[in-house]
């Protein structure tokens, strides 16, 4: 897989897959992108901090004070070009999170869909969904692909409060609120889960390639 670099800020690097604005969906990508973040971590160049999978690109952090960009960016290139991921180091935690289908907006994505109530919970409780990557807020995972039947864009306007433990849809993605917060995803429903303790060893529950089963209760 062809993949490029670019700087993001002076002390981490981008290397995307399929192109820089790429938004493609592609679970091998993910696969492999996530695999080699372990293996960097594992063992990786002088002035290595992290690095952090999304869904076709990983951003590699460096300390800025042990090497440059562009030595980081020749060994990336080197190690991604060169290198039989092992794909013996995925992690395939599979996560059940029990949901209370009771969200605000089912009324309306059913009018949008045309399905009933019943069998939009039916479709996103059937699937196991890949975390693809964490981000927006501390310990939210980004998850897909939703069925295509109940995927539907985010409000034009968010809302001011989405309340922690709300579960939403938002085009082919689906998550779960970690923290209160404004937010334009659909709402579909809502888990007593805790998503995310900052005093808590590992303070987010779930982590980029962890699979997903959603279950009504």
């Amino acid at each position: 897989m062809q993949a490029i670099c670019s700087p993001l800020g002076d002390q981490a690097l981008v290397l995307s897959v399929g192109g820089r604005l790429s938004s493609q969906i592609d679970p091998q990508i993910n696969r492999a992108l996530t695999v080699f973040a372990k293996h960097l971590a594992l063992d990786s160049f002088a002035g290595f901090v992290e690095a952090t999978p999304a869904y076709n690109s990983i951003t590699i952090y460096f300390d800025l004070k042990q090497t440059r960009y562009k030595s980081v960016e020749a060994y990336v290139l080197y190690r991604w070009r060169g290198q039989s991921l092992d794909f013996s180091l995925e992690e395939q935690r599979l996560m059940e999170i029990p949901v209370v289908y009771d969200g605000q907006d089912l009324p309306n994505m059913a009018r949008h869909t045309g399905l009933r109530i019943s069998e939009i919970i039916d479709l996103h409780a059937a699937r196991i969904y890949r975390v693809y990557m964490m981000g927006f807020m501390p310990g939210f995972a980004y998850m897909g692909e939703v069925d295509p039947r109940i995927a539907i864009g985010r409000h034009a306007t968010p809302r001011h409060r989405i309340e922690a433990g709300s579960v939403g849809i938002a085009g082919k993605q689906t998550g779960i609120y970690p923290l209160a917060s404004p937010g334009g995803w659909q709402i579909i429903g809502r888990t007593s889960l805790t998503l995310f303790d900052p005093s808590s060893p590992e303070p987010a529950l779930l982590r980029a390639g962890d699979q997903i089963r959603f279950r009504a209760v």
